[in-house]
């Protein structure tokens, strides 16, 4: 339970860590200040949420010490929900497309990575852990 616990929790600290860090390098790379943000820097926030929840599916499934899938799936609904607030605090200049793309894809980029994971995990028919014909 303690380390089930860990995995979704180690995985959500590591995407938001991930997630704060290419934001901030976006901003100092595209030059975005507060209220005067350019369109690219929005593109780049959806791409840093993209990264860094992949990032977090992908950490969720290596710690996670059994049924990994359903390990992904409570780090996938636990990051629904905060973009999902995110966007009920969302800063005045923001586009709605942000947080609906942030909604959206975060999930999918976390669930999608988390499947890599647990596909690599699998035994190998060449390791002798698949079935013979």
């Amino acid at each position: 339970m303690i380390r089930s616990a860990i995995a979704v929790v180690g995985g959500f600290a590591i995407m938001a860590f991930v997630m704060l860090l290419l934001t901030i390098i976006a901003a100092v790379a595209l030059g975005a200040e507060a209220g005067k943000e350019p369109m690219s820097y929005f593109v780049a926030v959806v791409g840093a949420a993209m990264i860094g929840a992949a990032v977090g599916g992908y950490a969720t499934a290596s710690l996670a010490p059994g049924r990994h899938a359903a390990h992904v799936t409570a780090l996938v609904v636990t990051v629904v929900c905060m973009q999902a607030s995110a966007a009920f605090d969302a800063p005045a200049n923001q586009p709605k497309w942000v947080n609906l793309a942030q909604i959206v894809l975060a999930p999918l980029a976390a669930w999608a990575a988390g499947r890599v994971r647990i596909a690599q995990r699998a035994p190998s028919p060449a390791a002798g852990g698949g079935r013979s014909a």
